[in-house]
């Protein structure tokens, strides 16, 4: 037995504490490095995942060419207004159309029309108050700049067959340019007829088709929705059972294209329009999209395709 004083005991305690306390520090630096290493990464890939889609996005001049319209919105009028608009060409985002193979997938046939079935107007406040999306009714009966009063839906379809015409009898035979230009001036009539009805300056344009719409929903592996009970429309492939389910490509597109067997038609396909988007949105600002890189690198790739 060895006898151990009160003060050599004393004497131990401090110095366990110490070398605990050391190891402890040194343990929280090398946690807060690698926490500083996995952020400047994310960063780093966030920044370059941009960059990349910015590149590769399909733009259009049509946001320009309205501004240089008189009587226009200001545009600074307190928020940025995005519309958002869905439209059923059966065309690649260059203007191409699409195989027979993938009309099918997408439960349709060719057609050389085109109807922006869905508009919506984005509207996020300078302040940081709520962000609202308000659905334009596609058969809402609106004054179109430089034709008549006519659906709303029809103002992107008209103006983009008019402009073709007029290219094409001026001489111009390079289909793409055709294509680009009659695009742009269909783009910039259904804006323009946007700002006209609401009084609100559009910041953004975004518009997907059906091929866009049907690329993304995959991408994004599918979204949530909830239906109260079942219903089926065989002129858009929709047939979904009641309750929760996962909606995806060809099913997703049915989803939001239904009108049929719904009670309130097209204010319902509204309706189910906003639900799916919301969903959508929650689901790539989830930490399991932004956090993953192939998720990143898919959705990116159906964007360039798409928008």
């Amino acid at each position: 037995m060895v006898d151990v004083t009160a003060a050599d005991a004393s004497a131990d305690v401090p110095a366990g504490r110490g070398r605990r306390r050391r190891a402890a520090v040194a343990a929280g630096r090398t946690l807060m490095a690698l926490v500083s290493a996995v952020a400047l990464v994310t960063v780093g890939i966030a920044w370059f995942t941009l960059d990349r889609f910015k590149a590769s996005t399909n733009t259009t001049p049509a946001l320009a060419q309205v501004s240089d319209e008189p009587n226009q919105p200001p545009p600074d009028d307190g928020a940025t207004d995005i519309l958002l608009v869905g439209d059923d060409s059966r065309t690649d985002a260059q203007g191409n159309p699409l195989p027979n193979s993938v009309l099918r997938q997408l439960r349709t046939q060719f057609d050389a029309g085109v109807n922006t079935d869905t508009i919506m107007l984005l509207r996020l406040p300078d302040n940081g108050g709520p962000t609202y999306a308000i659905s334009i009714p596609r058969d809402s009966y609106v004054a179109i700049p430089g034709y008549q009063t006519d659906k709303i839906n029809s103002a992107y379809g008209v103006m983009k067959s008019r402009a073709a015409q007029q290219l094409q009898a001026s001489g111009q035979r390079n289909r793409a340019t055709v294509e680009q230009q009659s695009t742009a001036a269909g783009q910039k009539a259904l804006i323009e007829t946007v700002q006209n009805l609401t009084g609100v300056h559009v910041d953004h344009y975004v518009e997907v088709n059906l091929y866009g719409f049907y690329l993304l929903s995959k991408a994004i592996g599918g979204v949530e929705v909830c239906l109260r009970r079942g219903t089926s429309d065989p002129d858009s492939g929709a047939n979904f059972r009641a309750g929760t389910q996962l909606v995806s490509g060809a099913s997703a597109l049915s989803f939001v294209r239904q009108r049929k067997g719904l009670p309130g038609g097209d204010l319902d396909r509204i309706v189910r329009q906003q639900v799916f988007l919301a969903s959508a949105a929650h689901k790539v600002l989830s930490a399991g999209t932004l956090t993953s890189p192939s998720a990143l690198s898919a959705l990116m790739d159906a964007l360039k395709k798409s928008l």
